[in-house]
């Protein structure tokens, strides 16, 4: 983490309400506060018993008490997941800016003759060529964890809305394509149940919508899949040269600009193809803007839905 990072975390001192939940307060450290999340989680744990009926103790009794220890345990290890993911998307992002700042280091010596194009620095030692690597490792380190906080939060859906999915195989496009193919609810579950999922996706779309640009969740669904699945795309540093420069006219500090792919679900190949070239294969931000601009749109977009499934628990614990 840059120093900066790690004098915050070290000047919060934990009170003795906050020892008592040092996780949240660690959250609330890092700038993460997800008071639905957490009100959510907490409203699960509490409607758990470890004695008969076990599970959720207001679930229907005709559920075997094996599946309600199984589903209620995995609910709340889904709703817990949501908070830990995120929490790591952060840790991820503050390695990322200290070990953006090195690598902006290393390109501040880049040089250029006057009137060509800026070239990178020359690596005078392993940890040089490591410093990218670091840099990317990180970036990717969030993409994978805020994908993970949206898995984890379709499985905290499929069992509050009663979805008819496999909790641990949840994830958010499976939720999001059942519930847009059944937008009154699902056919096959009884009228209370259809009404609890057709109020609950007008909702979810609703905060799909409000809390980031269109298309950003599957751009990060799509690019968190490139990096677990398929071959890395091209990274793209663009060496912007500054107005300093030395006695001989030559740039004295250089700045590097690394983006991201435009549509990380194709390959290299088949987007360089485009007649529109190379230019339009990218992001035109760097990528410490579209990485801030993610956990912003995912810790919205959780608190968002986590308010609603709140709703819907509270409800139906109620019925």
């Amino acid at each position: 983490m840059t120093p900066n990072s790690l004098e915050r975390l070290n000047a919060y001192s934990l009170d003795k309400t906050t020892l008592d939940n040092g996780e949240w307060a660690a959250r609330s450290a890092l700038g993460l506060n997800l008071p639905h999340v957490r009100d959510l989680e907490c409203a699960i744990l509490n409607d758990l018993v470890e004695a008969s009926p076990y599970g959720v103790f207001w679930w229907n009794s005709d559920v075997a008490p094996e599946n309600r220890i199984l589903i209620g345990d995995q609910l709340y290890a889904s709703t817990e997941g949501v908070s830990e993911n995120l929490s790591e998307a952060i840790l991820h992002h503050r390695e990322f800016m200290d070990w953006r700042e090195k690598e902006q280091r290393l390109f501040s010596v880049a040089r250029t003759n006057a009137g060509s194009r800026p070239v990178g620095p020359k690596a005078d030692n392993a940890l040089d060529l490591v410093t990218p690597w670091m840099v990317r490792l990180h970036a990717a380190g969030v993409a994978r964890a805020l994908s993970s906080a949206l898995d984890c939060l379709a499985g905290a859906i499929v069992v509050i809305v009663g979805l008819p999915l496999d909790v641990l195989k949840a994830d958010f496009r499976g939720v999001e394509r059942l519930l847009a193919r059944h937008p009154n609810g699902v056919s096959s579950q009884p009228e209370q149940g259809r009404k609890i999922q057709a109020e609950f996706y007008e909702a979810f779309q609703d905060s799909i919508r409000e809390t980031g640009p269109a298309g950003w969740i599957e751009w990060l669904l799509d690019y968190r899949n490139m990096l677990v699945h398929r071959g890395r795309r091209t990274q793209i540093n663009q060496i912007v040269p500054s107005a300093i420069l030395d006695a001989t006219g030559c740039t004295a500090r250089a700045l590097s600009v690394n983006v991201l792919p435009r549509e990380p679900k194709r390959s290299d190949a088949d987007v360089f193809r485009d007649p529109a070239g190379i230019g339009s294969a990218f992001l035109s931000e760097d990528v410490s803007t579209t990485l801030n601009g993610l956990i912003a749109s995912a810790s919205l977009l959780a608190e968002s839905v986590a308010d609603t499934l709140l709703r819907v628990w509270t409800s139906r614990r109620r019925s």
